[in-house]
């Protein structure tokens, strides 16, 4: 019924889809704002990654880094050293606040459960920076988090799940401890097709931080009635850069889907690690799971873009999180979830 419902929305989307608008690139941009919401529940789960949200500000487009403006920006100087100063790219500068959180599969387990994710919340704020046009991409953002009961997830899911009447989750006494937490991305993408209705990009992320480290390599491929510029993958916040790679134009309307695959080696991953630099908290201590180093993911999202909102629903997949024979707490060690996004301009 949701693979049905999904592909209704696509349809009704199509239908009301301004074939005739223009094309025209418009210098005039304006400030993006865009709102995101991600759950499991599409899939019938509530372990590994269950929830989270971010609101954004993209600010207009710009013809160089120091030119940029319309966020709370701190990060120029450190990003100098990764964006290439090029005539003719564009840039833009973000901000993300935003929450995510996991569970155990057995959220209604009031005792310690060893064998299975940690209960985790966090909160965090990025600052972001990318240059762009339609062949080549390059991002580089920072982070500053926060993990432990403090992220106020406790709170956030009990409310939700009270609201809802789904199970009360009774096992947050047992979550990672409060640990500050700081983040580096970077990200690289090249187009190596691009026709009308349809490009692929190679991209290349990685990420320095004591919450997740990782190096990464995906392809990424749109294809239908879509702008210039690059897909959006949208990683729950903490997990890789927010961003806006897209290239403005007036009156258009633009209808279109894309397939992101990627492989992810992990070198920290406290959702499966525990607490990085904290050493009594007990999950962290006794857990016996043994975490994937490497991971497979596939994002599969549809776009409906006007010229002032736009309309995007992602679902992704996920490759094992943990070895099997040391995940018994659960029947489902896989890592998937939904989400959507709303964006509107001022």
């Amino acid at each position: 019924m949701r693979w049905q419902a999904f592909v209704s929305v696509a349809a009704f989307l199509l239908l009301i889809a301004d074939a005739d608008a223009q094309e025209v690139r418009d210098e005039g941009d304006s400030a993006t704002w865009r709102f995101e919401f991600a759950n499991d529940a599409v899939f019938d789960s509530d372990n590994q990654f269950t929830n989270g949200f971010a609101l954004q500000k993209h600010g207009p487009i710009a013809s160089s880094l120091v030119a940029t403006t319309g966020t709370a920006a701190f990060g120029k100087s450190l990003a100098r050293i990764f964006l290439p100063d090029t005539e003719g790219l564009y840039y833009r500068e973000a901000w993300a606040f935003g929450q995510n959180m996991q569970t155990p599969d057995q959220i209604e387990i009031p005792t310690l459960i060893l064998d299975d994710v940690p209960y985790l919340g966090m909160i965090g704020w990025i600052n972001s920076f990318i240059a762009f046009d339609d062949r080549r991409m390059t991002g580089f953002g920072w982070m500053a988090g926060l993990v432990g009961p403090n992220s106020f997830a406790e709170d956030v899911q009990k409310a939700g799940h009270r609201a809802s009447g789904a199970t009360d989750p009774q096992g947050w006494d047992h979550q990672l401890d409060n640990e500050p937490v700081l983040s580096f991305f970077y990200t690289k993408k090249r187009k190596f097709v691009r026709k009308s209705g349809f490009d692929g990009a190679v991209a290349f992320n990685a990420a320095a931080s004591n919450f997740i480290s990782y190096g990464e390599l995906a392809m990424e491929f749109r294809f239908g009635r879509m702008p210039q510029g690059f897909a959006y993958v949208p990683d729950p916040i903490g997990r890789g850069l927010n961003y806006f790679a897209v290239i403005p134009e007036r009156n258009r309307t633009a209808i279109y889907g894309s397939i992101v695959a990627r492989a992810t080696g992990l070198l920290v991953n406290m959702p499966m690690e525990g607490n990085t630099f904290i050493d009594d908290n007990p999950w962290t201590e006794l857990n016996t799971i043994e975490a994937e180093d490497f991971i497979g993911q596939v994002f599969v999202g549809l776009n409906f873009e006007r010229p002032k909102w736009a309309l995007r629903f992602h679902v992704w997949f996920s490759t094992d999180s943990a070895k099997l024979e040391t995940f018994q707490g659960t029947e489902d060690t896989e890592n998937n979830a939904g989400t959507i996004t709303f964006e509107w301009r001022f």
